[in-house]
């Protein structure tokens, strides 16, 4: 059997705060056109992110994810590229995969959304579980382990096993460690070094360890983005030769010639898929610069979706109550038969319906006998 090209996967945050690009693709035209510029590169995959899940990120609403990405997932997907949707949330992920997403990209494993699991499952997609302890602002205090790779192991192989019976496809079901999250970085290059048993579990693995802080152990004290770039290129060149699925990067031009570089062989077999794909990915570019992509349209689509949901959220809230008020008034129904059905007398305080005798009146027996 033919190996296997590692797949890239593109990096492309539409965020204000993430901790490499943040801002710098906040705008819905600059995130387009810098994910048609990933998949020029060489990118097979671009994964897309509304919500940052650097160490300390605060949450978004589910809404304001949504509003940041529906319009970028729409036009690449529009233009013929391969998208994953970068979530945590079973809604943003349903309405990304109903535009065109091709991978639900869960850096929670599906453990951040009670509903995402059955989610992602119904979806039919690919779905990409990271190994995870918790969210970003308290992650830190997480990264406690025995043995860091068998410990992430026996975790990650746990959730395999939880997501299957969730009805996700064995073969829909992709892994990663989660480099980064709840680790320390001798922990991330314990990982790394141990790659053969996250192989052993039998999934594709993906591995993210591009621009990440634990990557400075190989550099100086000044070094740049640049710099961590280098150090991110050659991770993926290790994670591709251990056998890794795909890995996520930022730089996909330096990673794609890298790869291609590094593993002569397995590019030989994969130089003619390789150069189809290039060709359509020229010939997307030129579709989407003649594509009337109509911008305020997408936003007010966006602007809308927000409201929606906002209102079915209100909805959902008087629906609620009324079942609650409904639940109290058949309570006290319930309450008012059963008094009503005990012996006069006998329901406790307060439950006489005839005025309490007064003195004179218990008396009155007593004096008409003795008048007989």
């Amino acid at each position: 059997m033919a190996e296997r090209r590692t797949l890239i996967m593109g990096v492309l945050n539409v965020t204000p705060d993430s901790f490499s690009d943040g801002g710098e693709y906040l705008e819905t035209r600059d995130a387009i056109d810098r994910g048609m510029e990933l998949a020029a590169q060489g990118a097979d995959i671009i994964d897309v992110g509304g919500e940052s899940t650097r160490p300390g990120a605060e949450r978004v609403t589910p809404e304001e994810e949504q509003f940041r990405v529906m319009p970028v997932i729409s036009a690449l997907t529009a233009a013929g590229v391969a998208v994953s949707i970068d979530t945590m949330n079973a809604s943003t992920a349903i309405l990304a995969v109903e535009s065109g997403a091709q991978y639900i990209n869960d850096v929670s494993g599906g453990l951040a959304d009670f509903f995402m699991p059955r989610t992602a499952a119904s979806t039919g997609v690919t779905y990409i579980a990271s190994h995870w302890r918790g969210h970003s602002n308290d992650m830190d205090t997480k990264a406690i382990y025995k043995d860091a790779p068998t410990d992430i192991r026996r975790e990650l192989m746990n959730r395999a096993n939880a997501l299957l019976e969730a009805g996700i496809a064995r073969e829909k079901l992709v892994l990663d460690p989660g480099l980064g999250f709840a680790k320390t970085a001798e922990h991330n290059w314990q990982m790394l070094g141990r790659m053969e048993e996250l192989m052993a579990l039998g999934y594709p693995i993906l591995v993210g360890a591009s621009r990440k802080r634990f990557l400075t152990a190989l550099l100086s004290e000044d070094s740049t983005l640049d710099d961590r770039d280098n150090a991110s290129v050659a991770v993926s060149v290790l994670a591709a030769n251990a056998g890794a699925w795909g890995v996520r990067v930022h730089d996909v031009a330096r990673t794609f010639a890298a790869l291609r570089a590094s593993m002569p062989s397995r590019n030989i077999r994969a130089l003619a898929a390789d150069s189809e794909r290039e060709l359509r990915v020229a010939q997307v570019t030129r579709e989407l610069a003649e594509l009337e992509f109509d911008l305020d349209a997408e936003l007010a689509i966006a602007t809308e979706m927000r409201r929606e949901e906002e209102t079915r959220q209100k909805v959902i809230a008087a629906l609620i109550r009324q079942a609650e008020l409904q639940a109290q008034d058949a309570a006290e129904r319930a309450e008012a038969v059963r008094l009503a059905s005990l012996p006069q007398g006998t329901a406790g305080f307060g439950t006489h319906t005839g005025a309490i005798p007064s003195p004179a009146s218990q008396a009155a027996p007593e004096d008409s006998g003795s008048r007989a």
